[in-house]
């Protein structure tokens, strides 16, 4: 790396001043008014605009090679988070190699600083991602100090030892990695933060939700005829192989879909079009109790028709085996011979059609087994929030959300020109 020991012993260490003041900082407003430092121009941070390139690359030619220096982070992550733009940098690049110069990287910088003359600034950086940029003196997000502090000025090579403690910055920027940011960044482009700032204060308020339940419905159910007694079946036993959904049941199922229904007209809303329903996220640990409550009735809704199915199923295995055991007892299977002339035949016969006849009656129980409570939950997406049709749905289902205006509002709040001051 190039020495700063040609810069003034007064800029950096023990005697230097430490005044100190919050503010509100805004690096392109910073770089362009420090633009002017007579001596030397340090800027750190996790990326650069292009407007803060431009002043950059202005103070670097009138500076001088040696007397400015650039720290970023060059990683695509910073251009998607917000942080600065691939033009600023290769803006950048550009003038560094023109002037002979570099811009050097940081990996994971995400702090801002600017040095100029006398003046230092500590500030952090917004990430356009997820925040509008800082205008008010209210929402302060830097301090101002005098020369930077030894330790500061020494890990940015500017003290008075310079390069025996340098610590941020030491790599140099390649070509080649800028190219390879350039690609990437080509590839998975970052989102338009106009759009992505509402989407994700969108999604901090409102999320779909699928709220179902699934395979309730109550409808006879037939009993496969098992082969082996098929054959002793006559044609009025067929009956006893159905099961019948008594008024008991449909009343209890009637019942349970209703609460669904409460649940729903008291939680979401619909969003036609757009493939579900909306859930304000502060109502979810309410709509999750009542979706436990229902669970919960839905658990007693299946023992009730399991045990109402197996019941009926019991009756008619019993009617069943008292009508088929006569054939059986004439025309006995290969398997049943083995009883004949017994005197436990009837028993064993009796024995051997229940078996047969148990697994398809109990198959017809598990009816109950795939009954369930379904919640899905889904963000809203960036299509979602660029169509006026679905934010219009959003606010009526939900009057007082007004979340996109008050966004739009505070982006477009102007600022004094008291605010705009940086260094007063």
């Amino acid at each position: 790396m190039r020495s700063r020991n040609s810069w003034p012993r007064e800029f950096a260490g023990p005697d230097a001043p430490i005044c100190s003041r919050t503010t509100c900082a805004k690096p392109h407003e910073t770089v362009t008014r420090q633009s002017e430092a007579s001596k030397r121009l340090v800027f750190a941070a996790p990326g650069v605009s292009k407007g803060v390139a431009t002043a950059l690359a202005t103070a670097w030619r009138t500076l001088g090679r040696d007397a400015v220096s650039v720290i970023l982070d060059v990683d695509p992550e910073v251009c998607r988070l917000g942080y600065g733009t691939l033009d600023g940098l290769e803006m950048l690049q550009k003038t560094a190699t023109e002037l002979g110069a570099m811009v050097c990287h940081q990996p994971g910088l995400r702090i801002g600083i600017v040095v100029s003359d006398q003046t230092t600034l500590i500030y952090t950086p917004t990430p356009l991602l997820i925040a509008d940029p800082v205008n008010s003196r209210l929402h302060p997000n830097g301090i101002v100090l005098a020369s930077p502090p030894e330790k500061l000025a020494g890990e940015l090579d500017i003290g008075p030892e310079a390069q025996a403690t340098q610590r941020i910055g030491l790599d140099k920027v390649p070509e080649a990695q800028v190219k390879a940011l350039a690609e990437n960044l080509k590839a998975n482009p970052p989102m338009p933060f106009d759009i992505s700032r509402p989407v994700l204060v969108f999604n901090s308020q409102v999320e779909f939700v699928e709220f179902g339940l699934e395979k309730i419905q109550l409808q006879r159910q037939e009993v496969p005829i098992p082969p082996e007694v098929m054959g002793l079946a006559s044609s009025n036993i067929h009956s006893l192989f159905r099961l019948d959904v008594d008024k008991t049941l449909l009343a209890a199922k009637d019942k349970l879909e209703q609460r669904k229904r409460e649940i729903d007209k008291q939680f979401t809303r619909p969003v036609r079009g757009f493939g579900g329903s909306i859930i304000r996220r502060g109502d979810k640990p309410k709509f999750a109790q009542a979706v436990a409550e229902l669970e919960k009735a839905l658990d007693d809704f299946r023992d009730t028709v399991r045990t109402e199915f197996r019941a009926v199923a019991e009756r008619n295995k019993t009617t069943l085996v008292d009508m088929l055991l006569p054939a059986l007892r004439r025309r006995p299977p290969e398997e049943c011979r083995q009883f004949t002339g017994r005197p436990d035949r009837d028993a064993r016969l009796r024995q051997w059609l229940l078996a047969e006849l148990a697994k398809p009656f109990e198959e017809v129980a598990r009816v109950a087994d795939d009954m369930r409570v379904s919640v899905r939950y889904k963000g809203v997406t960036f299509e979602c929030l660029k169509d006026p049709e679905f934010i219009k749905l959003a606010q009526e289902a939900f009057p007082n959300l007004q979340l996109h205006e008050e966004y739009s509002a505070a982006r477009e709040k102007p600022a004094d020109s008291r605010q705009n001051e940086l260094f007063l």
